[in-house]
């Protein structure tokens, strides 16, 4: 069998009824419209939990970490921006003990102005 035939007998699912896959571009069209906008919220309830003193500093930045990088179609200043964010928040956890020069304030104001830039 020629291998462009193989490769399209491969791709295309042997049962069309109920039981046959969705279509993984529809999927992931649906997954790519409303990723940013949930991972934006994420990071946005998760400000919002640390300044009602619901989570600590630790799990504001892993929030950070993981919805940060998630984000698709982010421009490259703006990535550099997040790095440096989650870098203020691990020195600021440290602001109190040994007089780091980053305060969780000056991070967090960071932050909230990185959120007011990312797009939905």
């Amino acid at each position: 069998m020629h291998q462009s035939a193989l490769a399209a007998q491969q791709l295309a699912p042997a049962d069309v009824g109920a039981n046959a896959p969705p279509r993984l571009s529809s999927a992931v069209r649906a997954t790519r419209q409303m990723s940013n906008q949930t991972l934006k919220a994420r990071i946005e309830e998760a400000v919002r939990r640390f300044e009602a003193g619901e989570i600590d500093l630790v799990a504001l930045k892993s929030s950070v970490l993981v919805n940060g990088r998630a984000l698709e179609a982010m421009p490259y200043e703006m990535i550099k921006e997040i790095d440096s964010i989650e870098y203020k928040l691990t020195v600021s956890q440290f602001y109190e003990e040994e007089g780091c020069e980053v305060s969780p304030e000056l991070a967090l104001t960071a932050l909230k102005t990185w959120l007011k830039d990312v797009s939905e």
